[in-house]
């Protein structure tokens, strides 16, 4: 019967994903041996690209390929160009969730689109994203934590540009690498802006994200974690610019 089949093969996912490793491994070691600059990969490496292409091994070297290429050209970044980002309370590493995770604290009310500089801007997101992989690193994690808060969110504030960026960097500069995306304090203003966003989300991210209220943050983070903003002890660090290793 048509159950007794799907019994069968029960444990056919897991043998699939092992096969494409396997395959994986091999393309990427030749892939990384045969372009200037870039990294072998670790086995938890090559997992994050094959999960965020479904595990097809052709299309996870294309993105591996991508991120490789992107990365030669975009990193590091030099803090000394972004200080005024840094340090202007928009963004900042503020402690880990409950599974060791960097998280990045988002303060929409530092946000202008009609000020900010794009460019600078999304070098900026690059730094500290790169910065919370390298903190989370250190702690035994691989990912990413993200919370906005959208307390103030308004017209100025609704930067499309600028989250197109933001959704490109997260999808192919670091695939994988986000493990949730917490939104807190949604005004109703939020939702139109979400509605025109909504399409531009991958499903990937898209399951990464929950609304919240501030108790919901107690199911992913300890409060001596959190930001002053969300009812913790954090406050934005001055002077935050310190180069990557």
């Amino acid at each position: 019967s048509s159950s007794t089949a799907i019994n069968q093969n029960a444990g056919a996912p897991e043998e699939l994903e092992a096969k494409a490793l396997e395959d994986f491994r091999d393309k990427a070691r030749e892939l990384c041996e045969s372009s200037p600059g870039f990294r072998a990969q670790t086995d938890s490496d090559l997992q994050r690209f094959l999960r965020a292409r479904g595990y097809r091994v052709a299309d996870a070297l294309e993105l591996l390929r991508a991120s490789e290429a992107w990365r030669l050209e975009n990193l590091p970044v030099d803090p000394a160009g972004i200080q005024a980002e840094i340090n202007s309370g928009l963004a900042w590493i503020c402690g880990s969730d409950k599974r060791n995770r960097a998280a990045i604290y988002i303060d929409v009310t530092h946000l202008d689109k009609n000020t900010r500089d794009l460019d600078r801007t999304t070098k900026f997101a690059v730094w500290i994203i790169s910065s919370a992989i390298t903190k989370s690193q250190s702690q035994g994690a691989e990912q990413v934590a993200f919370i906005f808060d959208l307390k103030g969110f308004g017209i100025v504030t609704m930067d499309y540009a600028l989250v197109k960026n933001l959704l490109y960097l997260l999808s192919n500069a670091f695939p994988e690498r986000t493990a949730l995306m917490l939104m807190a304090h949604s005004p109703v203003v939020f939702k139109s802006f979400w509605a025109a966003i909504r399409p531009w989300i991958d499903e990937g991210t898209a399951s990464k994200i929950r609304f919240l209220s501030n108790d919901g943050l107690s199911e992913f983070f300890d409060s001596s974690s959190l930001p002053k903003q969300l009812g913790g002890p954090l406050g934005a660090p001055l002077n935050a610019g310190v180069p990557l290793a």
